[in-house]
């Protein structure tokens, strides 16, 4: 699927949409980690990390792993790897410079930080790409090559965590839905304006975003009409008590779990 052609991008957007009426799946890695998918067109988001909170939250399961760094089972073909922010529970550089030092390397995206410790790490650089504008079209990772559409879309814009890491929400597109992947946005600082002029059709939030008067705020009267789905809850809560919490088809728990987002059917 991916070739040495490169692709240009412009404010993080990789250009194609297909399959308008096809379903887009949400399949839960572990944590924030997620796959995205419609058809053939997959994207991962904070899907390689470490276990470094030994047991405070959930981690990628050992097939998950196995088949993200081989590019087989669910994750065979996956065209790109976007990454929030440098903290331990969504990203680490060794998995994911394994990934790219593997048999299946995917274009991987992230901020400053992040793509520092790739590098650092003596990950293939030809696999890392800034996505911001202005960026010349030879230093941009493979996407898509031999001049097939991605058939998906991507923009990145920064939303506040804290003073010491960058955090990048993403928002990507299948075909007529888009979903809107916050990070570790922390609701009361971020600037969610950022997103206005980009219809969210489903956001991805952390647990502790919706258990916050201000994350509520924010999704209520930013993003009403859109499906929100909490991610990352502690292991200390199961699958029936987060259920009971978000409603069914709005969190993800244990990894592996899946939602299917049908058109006109975001609410």
């Amino acid at each position: 699927m991916h070739s040495a052609a490169l692709s240009t991008m412009l404010a993080g957007v990789l250009l194609a949409q297909t399959g308008v009426d096809d379903p887009v799946e949400i399949r839960l890695v572990a944590n924030m980690g997620v796959l995205v998918s419609q058809g053939e067109s997959k994207v991962l988001i904070d899907a390689l990390f470490a276990d470094v909170e030994r047991g405070v939250f959930r981690e990628p399961s050992a097939q998950d792993r196995d088949a993200i760094l081989n590019g087989t089972g669910a994750f065979e073909g996956v065209d790109a790897l976007l990454v929030t922010h440098r903290h331990a529970d969504h990203f680490n550089a060794d998995e994911v410079g394994a990934l790219l030092r593997g048999p299946a390397p995917i274009p991987v995206l992230g901020p400053d930080q992040v793509r520092a410790e790739l590098r650092a790490s003596s990950a293939d650089a030809d696999w890392i790409a800034e996505p911001a504008p202005g960026e010349a079209a030879d230093s941009l990772a493979r996407l898509c090559g031999d001049d097939a559409e991605c058939g998906f879309s991507i923009e990145a814009r920064p939303l506040f965590h804290n003073h010491t890491d960058e955090n990048l929400s993403y928002a990507v597109t299948f075909g007529g839905t888009t979903i809107l992947h916050l990070g570790d946005a922390d609701p009361r600082y971020a600037d969610f304006s950022v997103w206005d002029d980009v219809g969210i059709d489903v956001v991805l939030h952390n647990f502790w975003f919706a258990d916050s008067e201000a994350g509520r705020t924010v999704l209520q009267e930013r993003w009403a009409e859109a499906r929100h789905i909490a991610l990352h809850v502690p292991a200390v809560i199961d699958r029936e008590q987060a259920i009971a919490k978000f409603g069914e088809g709005h969190v993800l728990v244990d990894p592996g779990e899946r939602i299917t987002i049908n058109p006109g059917d975001h609410d």
